[in-house]
């Protein structure tokens, strides 16, 4: 969860877990920019529908991804507009969200795993090291 984002990323090494096909991808043109300035193009976009929690304590609303192929530790990155779609508030401090269950308006609370989030974070920070040069 980036609310910081504007897009709805759903990174094409996940789109092939889903076993989805790339047919079910619309076309887009484009490319995405990131913090650090890089480009990435786009392959196409999809709508899915997307659930936070489990029933009945759960909410789903329909999320069109953009779809990249790159290397990312993360399976999506949902962005703003689908958080606020959502209604969810962020806590990062905390790894958790809340949101109000679509069924029975209930506060629902999902926490995120520290030690998973860590490593992520760690993986995304690893670079391959340049050659040295033989003199």
């Amino acid at each position: 969860m980036d609310p910081g984002s504007s897009a709805d990323v759903l990174f094409y090494s996940t789109f092939q877990k889903m076993k989805l096909s790339d047919k079910n991808l619309q076309p887009s043109s484009g490319e995405l920019v990131g913090f650090s300035g890089e480009r990435v193009s786009i392959r196409g976009y999809i709508c899915l529908q997307t659930t936070f929690g489990e029933y009945p304590n759960s909410k789903t609303i329909d999320i069109q991804y953009l779809v990249v192929d790159c290397k990312s530790p993360y399976n999506i990155n949902m962005g703003r507009s689908s958080l606020n779609a959502f209604n969810v508030i962020v806590f990062t401090v905390y790894l958790c969200v809340k949101f109000l269950s679509q069924d029975n308006n209930q506060v629902v609370t999902i926490h995120g795993d520290q030690k998973e989030a860590r490593q992520c974070y760690n993986a995304n920070l690893k670079t391959e090291q340049p050659k040295q040069l033989e003199q």
